[in-house]
This record gives C-alpha cells, structure tokens and sequence, in this order.
C-alpha cells in the first residue's frame, strides 16, 4: 500500500519536525514508512531551515507539485485558494477507510509556514 503526497503546514521548525514526527509514528502502526529521503521541505520565504525526520535531515526545495499544483518559495498563493486545496485534499483522505491523519489548518497564512511534501511506503 502506498500513500503520496501528504502536505504539512507548520509555524516553526520544531514543530514541522513535531508533526512529522507523528506522521511517521502513525503511518507504522498501518505498516507504512515515511521516506526521509523522498520528504522535502519549502519555507514560504525561502528561508534557509534544518528539518530532520528520524535523524534525517530533510532536503530543502524552493518548489514542488502539490495537488497539481506548483508551491513555490516567496510565491504563496492566497488564503482562499489555499482552503480550496485543503478542502480537495480532506475531501479525497475521507474517502480513506481509514484516514490516519486529520489536519486542520489555520484560516489566514500570516506566519513563515513550514511545508513538508511526505512520501510513504509499505513497511518491508
């Protein structure tokens, strides 16, 4: 079983780290790992920042496709658009039997935001 392209929105580094940490803590009581090595991480500022998920440290990236959609560094789209995709998103998880993640973002952006794209995989 695979699970692709979860997004995590956090304020800080710790606590992208904290979330992650979860992630990856639940997604191995359903047989799943989270791939450090295929986890990236983009600031919304393109501020350089140190993540780490299981001793790893994640790479930073200035964009990637989420939701077909580019997110870029120092380019974040408006908070609206935002909630649509986060709507699309929970939409497509609660069609999961079962959605091991309920992610409830914040109505307005105003923070530097942590965003982690996770890949991960069946537990070998």
């Amino acid at each position: 079983m695979y699970a692709d392209d979860i997004a995590v929105v956090a304020n800080d580094e710790a606590e992208a780290a904290s979330i992650l940490d979860d992630i990856s803590l639940t997604a191995r009581t359903y047989g799943l790992i989270v791939k450090a090595e295929r986890t990236k991480v983009l600031t919304t500022d393109g501020t350089p920042v140190v993540v780490r998920l299981n001793e790893a440290e994640l790479e930073q990236v200035q964009n990637f496709e989420y939701l077909r959609s580019i997110a870029q560094e120092k380019k974040v789209a408006s908070s609206m658009e935002s909630l649509s995709r986060i709507g699309v998103a929970s939409t497509a998880f609660g069609s999961l039997r079962l959605p091991v993640v309920n992610v409830v973002a914040p109505h307005k952006f105003t923070h530097r935001h942590y965003i982690c794209q996770c890949d991960t995989e069946q537990c070998t």
